[in-house]
């Protein structure tokens, strides 16, 4: 994020909860340091208890988030962190979305912040309204809030109760099935493929490398 410096810039690091895309830490530093991320407990947005021990804990794959001082809080929190291999960007969407989010707010300065503790307002303003008033379209359009808390399941069963009435009411609107609101039970990086056991067999006839011809014969000439 950009400083009042030109050249200078500061480090934004973002702890998101996967499962329900809460936002549950948010260092920003001066510097990028894995140091300050053992510490994003003192910056939690919510009067919400740490979900450190909850949930698993998406961390992009950069070189602070795999420096000795964050692994050693991870592992002592008993946290697996989603750290992908070499060439493997299971995680990066996640984020990728979440900073587009952030960099696209009409409120993001087109220029740069006028000092660090302006741009930490901004960044507290902003994970407030993601995690209290985004409608993310990835978790059925509800709050990471309310996934986090358990509320998704009932705001989900009201939204398909009013859409089924609405169908009933007038079932012309809709040509197939009103939207999907059941709740989503699983998240996973990177989901393993189902495989097929019996594939289909195509048979291969004789005589197929040319085509066979389709023309009519041509009738005699009458003398």
């Amino acid at each position: 994020m950009n400083s009042p410096l030109r050249g200078a810039y500061y480090f934004l690091y973002l702890v998101e909860d996967i499962f329900s895309r809460l936002i549950v830490g948010w260092p920003l530093e001066e510097v990028e340091s894995g140091a300050p991320l053992s510490e994003c407990s003192v910056r939690l947005p919510l009067a919400i208890p740490c979900s450190w021990q909850a949930r698993s804990i998406s961390l992009a794959a950069c070189s602070a988030m795999k420096g000795a001082t964050m692994l050693a809080t991870l592992e002592r929190l008993g946290v697996a962190p989603s750290l992908s291999h070499p060439s493997v960007s299971d995680d990066n969407p996640y984020f990728e979305s979440l900073f587009k989010t952030l960099k696209y707010r009409p409120s993001y300065p087109d220029g740069a912040f006028g000092g660090l503790d302006q741009a930490r307002e901004w960044v507290r303003h902003f994970v407030q309204w993601y995690n209290t008033e985004h409608h993310h379209s990835a978790i059925r359009f509800v709050t990471p809030q309310s996934r986090h808390l358990g509320l998704d399941k009932a705001i989900l069963a009201k939204r398909s109760a009013v859409y089924k009435n609405a169908k009933r009411l007038n079932p012309l609107r809709w040509s197939r099935h009103t939207r999907n609101w059941s709740a989503i039970t699983e998240v996973h990086l990177n989901p393993k493929k189902e495989t097929i056991e019996n594939p289909v067999q195509i048979p291969i006839h004789q005589g197929c490398g040319r085509k066979a011809s389709k023309r009519r014969p041509k009738d005699s000439a009458l003398n």
